[in-house]
């Protein structure tokens, strides 16, 4: 040690990026799986190159239900998209767009809200799917799984 300081070279963390985030998707999958017996499929997305991974027997129409915020995000992007646009007559540079996306990310953020119950949750989630779904009410179209596997029937993590 020289006593001077340093940053850090990250770009070997950076390189293990892609390989961390499908170590962390298989073990998210496995543990839902194993604890409460979902399956999983891969589904095309609009705009994606690779399929996303879903709960199979998830009506598409609920993921996108509660996907609202990415909804506000992209909408709030095209916005300041359009203003950078008129204000320098030209498209962004992958750079500025990167940086429009986290803007976008950061002006539709709401606030930390009050902790709740899962009970609370899982009353607001019913609410809310079934007023979006008015007048055929979401357990007509999926029902989940049955009773989870117990914890005494689980393998060890």
């Amino acid at each position: 040690m020289d006593g001077k300081w340093r940053a850090l070279d990250a770009r070997s963390l950076y390189a293990t990026t892609v390989a961390a985030s499908e170590f962390y998707n298989t073990r998210f999958e496995t543990e839902l799986t194993a604890r409460l017996g979902v399956t999983f499929e891969a589904r095309e997305s609009p705009g994606k190159k690779q399929p996303v991974r879903e709960i199979t027997g998830v009506p598409t129409e609920f993921v996108t239900h509660f996907s609202a915020r990415r909804t506000e995000i992209e909408a709030r992007y095209e916005q300041l998209l359009r203003t950078y646009r008129a204000d320098h007559g030209r498209d962004p540079s992958k750079a500025v767009s990167h940086k429009l996306a986290r803007q976008a990310n950061l002006d539709t953020r709401e606030g930390k809200k009050a902790a709740r119950s899962l009970a609370e949750m899982r009353a607001d989630w019913t609410r809310s799917l079934t007023e979006a779904q008015a007048p055929t009410p979401f357990s007509s179209s999926w029902q989940p799984s049955p009773t989870p596997p117990s914890p005494q029937s689980r393998p060890p993590p």
